[in-house]
């Protein structure tokens, strides 16, 4: 487990720099539902989420008889989204041999974006690398944004950058797509909006109530329950109101991330990576995750001398952080009233034999035995009798 927990720091701490590349210094709110997806174009002829190793896919060649031929560089929807504008793209091509970049009328390529092999309306271009032909050892940038504002992606669909030559001809193994870091050569969506917080994919046991921070407070249905809410960020914990219980309590735990945290600790395109990074916290028996700008609010049926526990179990502030709901007082039920036992009168007992007294009691007056009486006056009796005989 520990190793695990290292591997996701270092993970985290490599990352850090790219999801905090996009950040906004007037933002002072974090919006956990926009996003950047970056992609880089593979020589496998995918869009990775990182850098792949140095090197070059080429296109296949083809002679004036031929229809044109492309490269295609497909990713799945890490998670259901909507472009802010479309598919941000550079490619950089590097030529090996002679190569003829342009059509007769001065166009060189056409870049396209598809969504499970069909092209997204509007979401075309063409270009001319504005020279007539690459030499070896030449190289050119393709760069332009595919529109695709008010589209939305499903979760999983196939996105592919279309990348097709207008050149007359193209011979073998002449003229390449770059790949790696120095290449850049990228397929990005931009500022990309998540339709709703349960896109975010967070593990959330069934119950639970997610809410954006941005747009609402939590408050319980029950008149009668308590709230207990916390403000949870990457380095801290702090109790925003008293910690108490009701038989129905809720508690709220806030991710009260800065943005600069939300975006380096927090910030990932697929599900998976999010909940890996989330703080999980215990609350009784129900284990929840917390995402920046995200709150979750929990429901918990609190009985009497029962302690419900809530506790940073992962990715917690240094020393973790821990308190319990203090426990209800055990109470009778008369009527559908909940009462305490201390208000109800007993009646004394018939018989106090063999009851302790108190030692605070007055003494008790000792009294003769009932039977000395009727001895006295018999013998009284008889000496007046003796007494009248001499």
């Amino acid at each position: 487990m520990c190793s695990r927990r290292l591997a996701l720091l270092a993970a985290l701490a490599a990352l850090a720099p790219l999801a905090a590349a996009h950040a906004d210094p007037s933002e002072t709110v974090y919006d956990p539902l926009t996003l950047d997806l970056h992609g880089w174009l593979t020589a496998e002829g995918g869009i990775a989420a990182s850098p792949p190793a140095e090197g070059g896919v080429y296109f296949p060649s083809y002679t004036p008889a031929d229809p044109p031929s492309h490269l295609d560089f497909s990713m799945k929807a890490p998670s259901r989204f909507a472009p802010a504008t479309g598919l941000d793209v550079r490619v950089h091509l590097v030529a090996d041999k002679p190569v003829v970049a342009q059509d007769s009328g001065g166009s060189s390529f056409t870049l396209t974006l598809l969504a499970d092999g069909v092209a997204v309306k509007g979401a075309s271009r063409t270009l001319s690398l504005g020279q007539a032909a690459l030499a070896p050892g030449a190289s050119a940038d393709l760069a332009t944004t595919l529109p695709a504002a008010g589209v939305t992606f499903d979760k999983g669909a196939t996105l592919t950058l279309r990348v097709a030559p207008l050149a007359p001809a193209l011979a073998d193994a002449s003229l390449k797509v770059a790949v790696g870091a120095s290449a850049n050569s990228h397929a990005d969506f931009l500022a990309a909006k998540l339709p709703g917080v349960q896109d975010l994919g967070l593990d959330e046991p069934p119950g639970v109530t997610l809410f954006l921070l941005s747009e609402s407070t939590f408050q319980p249905r029950e008149p009668d329950a308590a709230l207990v809410t916390l403000s949870v960020s990457q380095n801290q914990t702090v109790a925003l109101s008293k910690v108490a219980s009701a038989p129905v309590t809720y508690v709220v735990l806030r991710g009260d991330h800065s943005v600069a945290e939300g975006r380096a600790f927090h910030e990932f395109p697929d599900a998976d990576a999010r909940n890996a990074a989330a703080h999980v916290w215990r609350v009784g028996t129900q284990r929840v995750r917390v995402h920046p700008g995200v709150g979750v609010a929990v429901r918990v049926n609190v009985t009497a001398g029962s302690v419900v526990d809530v506790v940073c179990e992962s990715v917690c502030p240094a020393g973790g952080w821990k308190t319990s709901l203090p426990p209800l007082a055990a109470t009778v039920t008369q009527g559908g009233v909940a009462s305490d036992p201390a208000d109800v009168l007993i009646p004394p007992p018939r018989n106090t034999a063999g009851i302790p007294v108190s030692g605070d009691a007055p003494p008790e007056e000792k009294k003769a035995p009932g039977p000395a009486l009727p001895l006295v006056a018999g013998a009284a009796g008889l000496t007046l009798i003796l007494a009248r005989r001499r």
